[in-house]
C-alpha cells in the first residue's frame, strides 16, 4: 500500500482498483497499522465533523467490498477493524512532493497523523540508506548519502552513515570534515553530539592517520543551506565589508566577532560575506572551524580550520610541520615534553599565518562562547605581529560568560568590531518564505509568520523547506527537524526546570512570575530563579522590565506537545485558579484555561469577558469568549444568552450568516423556555439598526422575528416593564424602520411616536434607549420643515453624558448630524460632525459605520467637485461591506451621482433601468432615470417616465426618505423638457425645501447630491416664465459658491434666461 498522494494497492505487480470512501478507509487503518480502529474512530477520520447519521454503517459497506475485491486486505478485530498481516505499508514511494493521507480531509486529527508518519517516513529512508551502506561502499552511495544528510540535516544518524563511508573508501579526513560539520550543524540549533558520533569520531581519530593520496576537494559552503534566501541583513553585511575592505586595505590582523541566540543566522551571515569576498576576489582565501563546549578534539576551531585547509590544499602544511600532529596525521616524538611540543604547534602557526599573506585570508572561528583559554592564547600568539591582511570572524552566543576576559588581550591587540544580530523584520520573514517556496504571503499571514517564529530565521527556514515539499505554507505545523532538536534540548533541563518550562508554555506566550510559582508550588525567588536560567538556556526572554516571554512561538507550541493530556488538563486548572488570584479581572485568559480543561468554570468568565469585548467593537474576541461560554453552558438560559452575544459579536465582525444561525437558535431557545428579555435582544439583533442585522437580506424574515418578539412581551406584560419597556421601544422602532420604502406613513409614524413615548416614560431614565428613541423619531420627520426639529433632537442626544450612551449612539448621532447639515447646506459643519464619528471609530471598529463615514466622505468629495476623489472613496468604501447588498446599491447611486455631474450619463441608462424594474417600491430610480435620459439627449425616455410621475399629480412618490431627491431631480428634468404641466405640478411641492441642498442618505451612507432647492425652483420657474426665475436662480448661484459643479450648472441656466 502506497500513502503518497492517492492511496493505491498493489498484489504484486497488479493494482487494485479502489473506490474514494475505499481509499479513505484503508488510508486511515495504514495510519494506525498494526492497531485497530473501531468504526466510531474511523468515522472521525474519513468525515471529520461532516459525519453522515450513516457513516458506521458505510463502513461496514466499504470493509465488506475490499474484502471481495482484495483478500487479505482488510481483517475484523473484536476493536473493530485493521490491516491484514501481510499488508506492507509504503512511506518512501511516490512523489515526495505528494501528500501523505490525502484521501483524508485535514482536521487537526489528520494532520497529526501525517506529522507521524512523515518522522515515519524519514525513519524508513534512513533504513534503506543503512542497508544500502551496509555493501561495499561507493562514491556513489557517499554522493547520496550527502543529499540525505542536506535533506534532514538535524539527523545525526545520516551524518554518522556519510562518515563512515567515507572512511571505509579511505577518506579519512573526509570523514573528520563531515563529523566537524555534523558538530556545526547541530550547534547552531543549540546542540552536541550524541554519543554514537562521538565515538565514531574518536575510532576515526584512532585508526591508521596515513593520508589517502588525492586531489584537492572544493571547499564546501560554511552554511548547509547557502541556497536559502539571504535576507535581512544587508546592513550587518555592510559593516562587515567594510571591516574588510579596511583590512585589505591597511593590512594586517583584524577580528570581528557576530553575536545572537542560536538559529539567528549568525553563520548563515558570515557565509554569505565569504561567499561574496570571494565573488569580488576569487584569491580570497577562506579557513573556518568551529568550537564547542565537549572534550572533542585537542585546539577545537584552530584544528578544524587548519584541517580544512589541508583537504582543500595539503601543500598549505608540509607533511613534517608539528601542526599535522593537531590532525592526527603523526605523533609527538616520544619523550618530548609537552610544553616543547605546544611550543612548536604554535611557532608552526604563527609561520602558517605567514604561508597566507599571499593572498588575504579570512579565518572563521563559530561558536567562541566555547574556546578554551588555550586556543585564545594560541591564536594571539599567531597573529601577534603579522603584517598580511587577515580578517579573523568569529560567532558568538550572547550568553559568553568569560568572553571578555579570554578575548581582552586579542581585543587590545588588534581591536574586536562587535555586530549584534536582532530577529528578522515581519517582512524579511515573509520574504524568506516567498522566495524560497514562491507561495504567496499576505500582510496578515506575515504578521502570524513572524510572531510564529520570532523572527529566527531557522525557524522561518524550516517552515519554508516543509512548504516547499508538500506545496502549501502550514505555520501551524511544526516541521520534524525543530521539533527534535527542541526536545534534544529540553532533555538536558533537569525535572524541576522542565516543571516551570511546561507551566510556562501553559500560560501563554507571556510568563507571569506569581502564576508560575503557585502552579509548580515554588516561592517566587525559586520561580524567579528558574526562569532567568531557561532565559539562559534560550527558551525564554526577559526584557529590561522583566517581563519573561517565549522566544518564539513554535517554542512555546513543541514545549506544550511535549506535555502528556492530564497533566496538561492539570496544569490549564491550576493556572486558571491561579490567574483568579492575581489577576482577578482577566476573565478571557481565564476563560480560555478552563476550557483547554474542559472546565465548566470557563462559561462564567467567558460570558464576562465578551460582555466586555462588545461595547468597544472587540469583534474577534467577543465571538472567541462567546464560543467558550456557548461550549460549558448548562442551563437553557446559560446558552441562550452565550448565543446572543456571540450574534452579536459575529455580526459586528461582518459574518451575518453565522450571526443568523446563532441568534435564531436562540431566539427559539428563549420562546421554548419563556426567556423574554432574551428573545427580544436576539430579535433586535436578527433585525439590527434599521434593518441592518443579520437578516438584513431577508425582509419578510425581519418582520416574522420582530412580530414574534413583541408578541412575545404581550404575553408577559404583568412583568417588570422596567425591563420590558426598552425592549418594546426598540423593537416597535426597528418595525418602523422596516417600513420606510413599503409600509403606511401613518403605521410608521405611529410605531416610532409610541417607541420615543415609552422611552421618555422610563423611571429611572434610560439614555442608551432614550437616545435609540430620538434617533429613530427622525424617519416621523421627513417633511420639508422638519430639519429644524431633526437638529434638535441630535443636539438632544448630544447633550446625555458621553459615558451614559454606547459609542454606537454617539457615531450615529454624527453621522445623521452630518446628513442634516448637507441638507442644510452647512458642509464646512457637516465635515466637522463627519470627523468627530471618524474618531470615534477609531475606538470602535464597527464594519458598518466605517463603511458610512466613508460614503459620506466620499459625497462630500462630490459636492467639492472632486470627482475622481468622490469615486475612488466610494470605490473603497464598498470594499468594507463587500458582501452586503446595500453597500453595492449605495455605490450605484454614488456612480449616477458621479456620471451625472460628469456628463457621462448614458452609460447609467441600463443601470437605472434595471434598478426601476428591481425596486418598483422604491419611484425615486423612476426618476433619477428620467434626469438621466434627458442629460443624455434622449428626450422620448425621459419624459415616459416623469408622465409616470405627473400623471398622478406625483401622488405616486411616497413620503420616504428618498422623496426629497426625487422631487429635486424631477424638477431638472420638467425644466430640460420644457414640460410646463410637470413645473405646475412639481413648483408648489418643491417649493416647501427652499433653502435646502438636495441629498440623499442610502442606507445610512452618503448617496447623491444635486445641489441648492434654489436651483430646481430657478428652473421650474424659467419653464413656467414666472418673474421670480431669476431671483431663485440668482440665490442657487450663492448657495453654490463653494460647489463648483452645482454652480456651473446653475450659471448655464441663468444664461439660459439671458438668452430668453
Amino acid at each position: 500500500m502506497v500513502l503518497r498522494g492517492r492511496t493505491r494497492v498493489f498484489a504484486g505487480s497488479d493494482a487494485i482498483e479502489l473506490r474514494p470512501k475505499e481509499r479513505a478507509v484503508v488510508a486511515a487503518l495504514a495510519a494506525a497499522h498494526p492497531t485497530p480502529l473501531p468504526s466510531s474512530r474511523l468515522a472521525e477520520l474519513i468525515w471529520g465533523d461532516a459525519q453522515p447519521a450513516s457513516a458506521v454503517k458505510s463502513i461496514h459497506n466499504h470493509v465488506s467490498r475490499l474484502k471481495r475485491s482484495a483478500d487479505g486486505l482488510v481483517d475484523s478485530h473484536p476493536d473493530g477493524y485493521r490491516l491484514g498481516p501481510d499488508v506492507v505499508v509504503d512511506l518512501a514511494s511516490g512523489d515526495p512532493t505528494d501528500q501523505l493521507l490525502a484521501d483524508l480531509p485535514d482536521t487537526p486529527e489528520v494532520l497529526e497523523l501525517r506529522a507521524q508518519l512523515r518522522v515515519a517516513a524519514t525513519d524508513a529512508d534512513e533504513v534503506a540508506l543503512a542497508a544500502s551502506a551496509d555493501v561495499e561502499p561507493t562514491p556513489e552511495l557517499v554522493e547520496r548519502l550527502r543529499r540525505a544528510v542536506e535533506d534532514e540535516p538535524f539527523r545525526e544518524h545520516r551524518w554518522s552513515l556519510l562518515a563512515s563511508a567515507q572512511m571505509r573508501l579511505g577518506r579519512r579526513r573526509e570523514a573528520l570534515l563531515t563529523l566537524a560539520d555534523a558538530r556545526r550543524q547541530l550547534a547552531e540549533v543549540g546542540l552536541t553530539p550524541g554519543p554514537d558520533l562521538v565515538d565514531l569520531e574518536s575510532t576515526i581519530l584512532a585508526a591508521d592517520p596515513t593520508p589517502a593520496a588525492g586531489t584537492p576537494r572544493p571547499a564546501p559552503p560554511i552554511h548547509p543551506h547557502r541556497d536559502d534566501p539571504f535576507v535581512g541583513r544587508e546592513t550587518e553585511l555592510d559593516r562587515l565589508g567594510t571591516v574588510w575592505d579596511e583590512t585589505c586595505t591597511l593590512g594586517g590582523p583584524r577580528m570581528v566577532v557576530v553575536r545572537g541566540q542560536a538559529g539567528i543566522g549568525k553563520t548563515r551571515l558570515v557565509d554569505e560575506f565569504c561567499r561574496r569576498a570571494g565573488v569580488d576576489d576569487p584569491d580570497v582565501r577562506v579557513l573556518w572551524g568551529r568550537h564547542r563546549p565537549d572534550t572533542g578534539r585537542a585546539l577545537g576551531a584552530i584544528t578544524e580550520a587548519v584541517e580544512r585547509a589541508v583537504a582543500h590544499d595539503p601543500t598549505l602544511v608540509p607533511a613534517d610541520d608539528p601542526l599535522r600532529i593537531l590532525l592526527g596525521d603523526h605523533a609527538p616524538e616520544p619523550g618530548l615534553a609537552a610544553d616543547l611540543v605546544r611550543t612548536r604547534v604554535g611557532r608552526s602557526l604563527s609561520q602558517l599565518v605567514e604561508r597566507l599573506s599571499d593572498r588575504p585570508t579570512i579565518w572563521l572561528f563559530d561558536d567562541l562562547q566555547w574556546a578554551s583559554a588555550d586556543s585564545v592564547v594560541l591564536l594571539q600568539e599567531a597573529i601577534d605581529g603579522a603584517s598580511a591582511p587577515l580578517l579573523i570572524v568569529g560567532t558568538s552566543r550572547p550568553d559568553d560568560g568569560d568572553g571578555a576576559g579570554r578575548w581582552g588581550e586579542v581585543a587590545r591587540s588588534i581591536g574586536i568590531v562587535d555586530i549584534a544580530l536582532e530577529p528578522l523584520e515581519r517582512g524579511d520573514v515573509a520574504r524568506l518564505v516567498t522566495e524560497r517556496t514562491d507561495l504567496p504571503v499576505d500582510e496578515r499571514g506575515a504578521e502570524a509568520l513572524h510572531l510564529r517564529t520570532g523572527g529566527l530565521p531557522l525557524y522561518a527556514s524550516e517552515l519554508a523547506r516543509a512548504a516547499s515539499a508538500t506545496g502549501r505554507l502550514d505555520i501551524d505545523e511544526v516541521p520534524a527537524p525543530i521539533r527534535e532538536w527542541l526536545h534534544h534540548r529540553i532533555a538536558t533541563l533537569d525535572d524541576d526546570a522542565v516543571a516551570v518550562l511546561r507551566s510556562a508554555a501553559v500560560s501563554g506566550q507571556s510568563v507571569e512570575l506569581p502564576v508560575v510559582a503557585t502552579v509548580c508550588d515554588l516561592t517566587v525567588d525559586d520561580a524567579a530563579t528558574r526562569l532567568d536560567q531557561l532565559a539562559q538556556r534560550g527558551f525564554l526572554d526577559v526584557d529590561t522590565a522583566a517581563n519573561v516571554s517565549f522566544s518564539h512561538a513554535l517554542t512555546r507550541d513543541i514545549v506544550e506537545e511535549s506535555i502528556g493530556p492530564l497533566v496538561r488538563i492539570r496544569l490549564h486548572v491550576a493556572t486558571a485558579e491561579a490567574l483568579g488570584v492575581s489577576r482577578p479581572d482577566e476573565h478571557a485568559r481565564i476563560a480560555r484555561h478552563f476550557d483547554a480543561a474542559g472546565d465548566a468554570r470557563a462559561h462564567g468568565h467567558a460570558s464576562l469577558a465578551g460582555e466586555r469585548s462588545l461595547p468597544v467593537g472587540a469583534w474577534s474576541h467577543a465571538t472567541e469568549c462567546f464560543t467558550i461560554a456557548a461550549r460549558h453552558a448548562v442551563a437553557p438560559a446559560e446558552t441562550i444568552r452565550a448565543n446572543v452575544g456571540l450574534g452579536r459579536a459575529l455580526l459586528g465582525a461582518g459574518r451575518a450568516d453565522d450571526a443568523s444561525a446563532a441568534l435564531l437558535g436562540a431566539a427559539a431557545l428563549a420562546d421554548e423556555h419563556d426567556d423574554v428579555v432574551m428573545h427580544a435582544r436576539a430579535a433586535l439583533t436578527l433585525v439590527g439598526r434599521a434593518g441592518r442585522g443579520a437578516l438584513a437580506h431577508d425582509e419578510a424574515a425581519q418582520f416574522d422575528v420582530l412580530r414574534r418578539a413583541l408578541d412575545h412581551i404581550e404575553r408577559t406584560a404583568s412583568r417588570d416593564d422596567r425591563v420590558l419597556e426598552p425592549l418594546r421601544s426598540d423593537l416597535e422602532r426597528e418595525l418602523a424602520f422596516l417600513m420606510l420604502l413599503t409600509g403606511p406613513k401613518v403605521e410608521r409614524d405611529r410605531l416610532l411616536r409610541s417607541a420615543l413615548d415609552r422611552a421618555e416614560r422610563l423611571t429611572p431614565p434610560d439614555p442608551n434607549t432614550h437616545a435609540r428613541a430620538l434617533l429613530g423619531y427622525r424617519y416621523a420627520q421627513l417633511g420639508p420643515n422638519d430639519l429644524p426639529g431633526r437638529l434638535a433632537d441630535l443636539d438632544r442626544v448630544a447633550a446625555l453624558p458621553a459615558k451614559a450612551v454606547t459609542p454606537e449612539v454617539r457615531i450615529t448621532t454624527e453621522l445623521y448630524r452630518c446628513d442634516d447639515l448637507v441638507r442644510a447646506n452647512r458642509h464646512v459643519e457637516a465635515a466637522e460632525a463627519l470627523d468627530r464619528a471618524t474618531a470615534l471609530l477609531a475606538d470602535y471598529p464597527d464594519p458598518y459605520w466605517a463603511w458610512t463615514v466613508e460614503t459620506w466622505r466620499g459625497l462630500l468629495h462630490l459636492v467639492a467637485g472632486d470627482l475622481e476623489q468622490a469615486d475612488a472613496v466610494s470605490a473603497h468604501a464598498v470594499g468594507l461591506r463587500e458582501a452586503f447588498v446595500e453597500a453595492h446599491v449605495c455605490r450605484a447611486v454614488n456612480q449616477v451621482a458621479i456620471a451625472l455631474y460628469a456628463g457621462t450619463v448614458v452609460g447609467m441608462i441600463d443601470l437605472l433601468t434595471a434598478a426601476v424594474d428591481a425596486s418598483p417600491n422604491i419611484p425615486t430610480f423612476r426618476a433619477v432615470l428620467s434626469l438621466c435620459a434627458a442629460e443624455a439627449g434622449d428626450d422620448r425616455l425621459a419624459a415616459r417616465h416623469l408622465r409616470w410621475f405627473v400623471d398622478e399629480r406625483v401622488e405616486n412618490l411616497p413620503d420616504d426618505p428618498n422623496r426629497f431627491l426625487g422631487l429635486g431631480v424631477l424638477a431638472h428634468t420638467a425644466s430640460m423638457l420644457g414640460d410646463v404641466e410637470a413645473a405646475e405640478a412639481l413648483f408648489p411641492l418643491l417649493r416647501p425645501y427652499d433653502g435646502q441642498w438636495v441629498s440623499l442618505s442610502c442606507y445610512g451612507g452618503g448617496g447623491a447630491s444635486w445641489g441648492p432647492v434654489s436651483h430646481g425652483l430657478g428652473a421650474l420657474a424659467t419653464t413656467l416664465e414666472r418673474d421670480d426665475a431669476a431671483e431663485y436662480l440668482q440665490r442657487a448661484a450663492l448657495e453654490a459658491a463653494h460647489a463648483p459643479l452645482a454652480r456651473d450648472r446653475v450659471d448655464r441656466n441663468r444664461s439660459r434666461l439671458d438668452a430668453a
